[in-house]
């Protein structure tokens, strides 16, 4: 998935190479390795396919447009997979979504790019985005880091462009150290379809104390905020009441974890907001986060977490309110889908 990536954080990412050291060099090719051609294709200046049909590299086809060639080249795709050492064998497929191959010759350069669609296994992304992943090649050239031009989540596929050949694997994206790295700075306003808006504030000591950040949310008619305190809820404002909550509420639990919990509590209304006297209400909220499919932002396929917050309030003045907000956070790119009761705005 497109994401945006330091050297130095890519070097960090690469600290388990054993599995991709253990492959065999490129070109190269051996009976004893349990090596496998899984597909092979004369293709010449008029362009052509070379599709994988059968195997662990099923559907992995090949697109060379015209005039990429100036002349036939025979190219042949290597299934490197059980070429990989018995001990290293479990410890690589756990690395790796994808299964290494290669294809051949290595050191020919196209004059124009080349498609490459490719498998990964949806099953090794568990804990991970579905569509997290970024493409390895090894060449005859330079190593290449590859961000997908497009990440199927469903048929579990990747696509990217080349102009060289070589090894190539599909590997994990950078993950990110905790899941408060996907939200936004501060002070930063972020404008959305419908007239929306989401900015995060520093909120003033005197509503909930030190440390509480502000999630507002503006639109036609429209202008909620809820308060955080590192990950957890504390309460929540609108127009017309400000609530505090008796209990903090974590609605960064995974959804697997979460389930159909709902959290039941008791919180203080102020009505109208800023009101002398305070009332009690009660609040029923529902959380969780999830990963989410790749979304698109400038031209980046973006690793996204769905955050989830349903409220539901029962108070003295304003009787029943019922609320719902989804956010979906990329790292380094902030919000890039607001949802309010359903309606789902797109950033502009």
């Amino acid at each position: 998935m497109k994401t945006c990536r330091s050297p130095s954080l890519l070097l960090s990412m690469l600290t388990l190479p054993l599995a991709f050291a253990a492959l065999p060099a490129c070109g190269s090719r051996s009976s004893s390795t349990g090596e496998v051609v899984v597909a092979q294709q004369t293709i010449g200046p008029d362009g052509g396919v070379l599709l994988v049909e059968t195997g662990a590299q099923k559907g992995l086809t090949m697109i060379v447009p015209p005039q990429a060639l100036l002349e036939p080249v025979r190219f042949v795709v290597v299934d490197e997979s059980p070429a990989l050492p018995p001990e290293l064998r479990a410890l690589s497929y756990s690395a790796m979504p994808g299964l290494p191959f290669r294809i051949e010759p290595d050191d020919v350069f196209t004059r124009e790019d080349v498609t490459i669609r490719m498998p990964y296994r949806l099953s090794q992304m568990q804990g991970h985005a579905p569509g997290n992943v970024f493409v390895e090649q090894r060449s005859a050239f330079l190593p290449i880091d590859h961000e997908p031009d497009e990440v199927d989540v469903v048929e579990g596929m990747v696509q990217i462009r080349t102009r060289e050949f070589g090894t190539f694997v599909v590997r994990l994206g950078p993950s990110v150290d905790d899941v408060l790295d996907y939200l936004p700075t501060t002070q930063f306003v972020t404008f959305f379809e419908n007239g929306y808006d989401f900015q995060i504030l520093s909120a003033p000591d005197s509503l909930f104390g030190p440390g509480v950040d502000q999630w507002r949310i503006q639109g036609p008619g429209f202008d909620e905020s809820l308060f955080f305190r590192g990950r957890l809820i504390v309460g929540r404002e609108t127009t017309s009441f400000r609530e505090t909550w008796t209990e903090d509420f974590d609605p960064w639990q995974r959804v697997e974890d979460v389930g159909l919990q709902v959290t039941n509590m008791q919180t203080i209304v102020d009505e109208p907001v800023g009101a002398l006297i305070s009332g009690v209400g009660l609040l029923s909220v529902y959380g969780y986060r999830q990963f989410d499919e790749p979304i698109e932002h400038n031209g980046l396929q973006l690793d996204v977490v769905k955050l989830i917050v349903d409220m539901t309030s029962d108070l003295p003045i304003n009787g029943f309110t019922q609320r719902q907000f989804t956010f979906w956070f990329a790292p380094g790119q902030g919000l890039l889908r607001l949802g309010v009761d359903g309606q789902v705005s797109e950033r502009q």
